[in-house]
């Protein structure tokens, strides 16, 4: 799932935790402000939405989707101020692992959230997907 010796990144692996999302249903929009998060999709079929709200960044206001499954299995880096969702589009629950950059601060979490449907992000998720 993850080795130092791909130098995907120069981010320390502080902890490692599990997420699942059950069939139609969808997780997020969150955002950290300093916390970079590292997903490996294991199971299911996933679509990861990503929507860009740094300044600087040349993808700025724009959203991508990304999806994967048991045969399209992938590490992703979500950098901070990126908000993410990730949707059930199958019919088994999604299993993945996140390798973030810090350990959860319950005191003063770094974790931001939205609801599905807000005024910042323009985009709506699809109520009617087929399921496989």
């Amino acid at each position: 799932m993850y080795s130092p010796f791909w130098a995907f990144d120069t981010i320390p692996l502080v902890y490692i935790y599990t997420v699942s999302v059950h069939p139609t249903k969808i997780k997020g929009w969150a955002v950290h402000y300093v916390q970079t998060d590292r997903y490996f999709f294991y199971a299911g079929s996933a679509k990861l939405v990503l929507y860009d709200s740094r300044p600087e960044s040349s993808t700025y206001k724009l959203i991508n989707e990304l999806y994967f499954s048991e045969t399209n299995r992938s590490i992703i880096l979500v950098p901070p101020h990126v908000y993410h969702a990730i949707q059930n589009v199958g019919t088994t629950e999604i299993l993945l692992i996140n390798f973030p950059s810090h350990v959860y601060q319950h005191d003063d979490p770094d974790k931001y959230t939205l609801s599905l449907d807000n005024h910042l992000i323009p985009y709506t998720f699809d109520s009617k997907i087929n399921l496989l």
